[in-house]
C-alpha cells in the first residue's frame, strides 16, 4: 500500500502506524507530550503525501486531513483517545480538509452530547 509505505517514512522508531480500515490510519507518537511537536509530525506528513505518487497509470496527490488527541487530557483509554482524534478530524475535514485539529479537553465526541456551562 502505497500511503502506508509513506506514513511509515515519516515516523520515528517506536511510533507505531495501524490502519483500522478504509482510508484512516491511526498513528500513536510515542514520547510525544506537546501540540507543538504533534503539530509538526502532522504536517511533515501532509507534505509528504502532498507529493504527487503513480496509482493505476494516474498521478494523483493525497489530501490529509489529521486529529490529533493527547493522553491524559482527551482521554485515559485507547478508545476514548482515538473518538476524540476522530472527532478533531472530522472537525479538520469540516473545515475544508488537508488541515490538523487538536481535540480540547472538554470537546465532545461523536455520539455525545456537548458539556453546557
Amino acid at each position: 500500500d502505497l500511503l502506508l509505505a509513506e506514513f511509515n517514512g515519516q515516523l520515528r522508531p517506536g511510533d507505531t502506524l495501524a490502519r483500522p480500515g478504509g482510508d484512516e490510519f491511526l498513528i500513536l507518537l510515542e514520547g510525544v507530550s506537546d501540540y507543538a511537536e504533534a503539530a509538526r509530525t502532522a504536517g511533515e506528513l501532509q507534505e509528504a503525501l502532498a507529493r504527487p505518487f503513480a496509482l493505476q497509470r494516474h498521478r494523483v496527490r493525497a489530501r490529509v486531513s489529521i486529529g490529533v488527541s493527547f493522553y491524559p487530557e482527551n482521554g485515559e483509554d485507547a478508545d476514548t483517545l482515538v473518538r476524540a482524534a476522530d472527532y478533531a478530524m472530522y472537525l479538520a475535514k469540516r473545515e475544508g480538509g488537508n488541515r490538523y485539529v487538536k481535540c480540547l479537553p472538554g470537546m465532545p465526541t461523536p455520539g455525545e452530547a456537548p458539556q453546557r456551562e
